[in-house]
């Protein structure tokens, strides 16, 4: 999963702590209603004015706030036969129905039964 993510080292992040709930770190945003972390927990943040980009926000001892920007890069997925674009649906041979997401192909496993590997029949075929 890391390997989806690159962190945008200069993207500014304001923090903004206020104290009015105890035990949780408050993310404030403008134009979004403020977010409320209970401390020793995570929770990912997303914008609406910014597709590519969210924050995994922290709230640590002392109600010490972290955010980090998570972006996924929109790169289109290529093939031998086409390019895809970022978040298109293809369908793969052998895999199924799959998404196009930053580059890379995440297909969905087929139910048991409905689908087989190349040389998987002739495998079962000498095992018996």
């Amino acid at each position: 999963i890391e390997n989806f993510f690159n962190v945008k080292k200069n993207k500014k992040i304001k923090k903004t702590i206020s104290f009015l709930s105890i035990g949780n770190c408050v993310v404030q945003r403008p134009h979004q209603s403020d977010q409320l972390i209970r401390e020793g927990t995570s929770k990912r943040i997303y914008s609406l004015d910014d597709a590519e980009c969210s924050e995994l926000c922290s709230c640590g001892e002392s109600l010490t706030l972290t955010c980090h920007a998570l972006c996924v890069p929109f790169a289109p997925c290529r093939t031998a036969l086409a390019f895809y674009s970022h978040a298109s649906p293809a369908y793969q041979a052998f895999r199924g129905r799959c998404l196009c997401y930053s580059g890379r192909f995440i297909c969905m496993k087929p139910p048991l039964g409905e689908y087989s590997l190349p040389g998987e029949r002739n495998a079962k075929e000498v095992m018996k």
